[in-house]
């Protein structure tokens, strides 16, 4: 259910930046105006306003970081007429596009007289098959990849309140806004540097790894990469 609201958000917020010609930030304050009509059939609503905005600012903030790079490298891949299935992937995996996004965006690049006759097309087409295939396929090697490794890297809370507590990191998560830092034309980001704060083997944090063949998780400092939910 999270996923299809976050789909919901992002079509959303696309349309009121692009069609209603809306300011950044927008999305999240129409939540005072829907509780009021809403509330008192959804009493949990009231219950939980600030939530409900803050949760839904984060969301809309996030997107809007990708939203504007995200639109430049649709346009530059669908000046060939055609959007492939790797290029959708693209735009889902690098830019948070959901498919039907980028379908509805071709469709209205299809009726965009300029930029059909800029670039010498009569419509713009997306290979949605193509796309599940290249999903498909990134299933299959993420299902390979945890089965490799079976050890379950995730930290849960007990393993949190460590990390601020005895590794003395307190509230400060790992920095990522570098991850958002690459260059579409030539297809690569900056280099960074890091810094190791932990080391953990799937039990417990420990000081260092001893064998080529251990398995073992890093905390950063900063981070260029996409860092949770299989963008490592």
């Amino acid at each position: 259910r999270g996923y299809v609201l976050r789909r919901v958000l992002r079509r959303a917020v696309r349309y009121g930046r692009d069609i209603l010609g809306a300011k950044p930030g927008f999305f999240h304050q129409l939540v005072d105006s829907v509780i009021q009509t809403l509330g008192d059939a959804f009493p949990s609503l009231k219950e939980s306003t600030e939530d409900v905005k803050n949760l839904i600012k984060e969301e809309e903030f996030q997107f809007e970081k990708t939203l504007e790079r995200g639109r430049r490298e649709l346009e530059k891949r669908a000046k060939k007429g055609n959007v492939t299935g790797e290029d959708a992937f693209i735009l889902y995996s690098s830019f948070g596009f959901p498919v039907d996004l980028t379908e509805l965006m071709c469709d209205e690049l299809s009726v965009n007289q300029q930029f059909l006759s800029q670039n010498g097309l009569t419509t713009v087409t997306l290979d949605k098959p193509g796309f599940e295939r290249a999903m498909e396929e990134f299933r299959k090697k993420s299902t390979k990849t945890k089965a490799a490794g079976k050890i379950d890297m995730s930290l849960r809370a007990n393993e949190i309140d460590k990390l601020k507590k005895e590794q003395g990191l307190g509230d400060n998560p790992t920095v990522d806004a570098s991850k958002y830092d690459w260059d579409s034309d030539k297809g690569e980001g900056k280099e960074y540097s890091a810094k190791v704060l932990a080391i953990y083997d799937g039990r417990d944090f420990i000081k260092e790894v001893t064998s080529a063949s251990e398995i073992a998780g890093v905390v950063l400092d900063k981070t260029a990469c996409y860092a949770e939910q299989g963008g490592q």
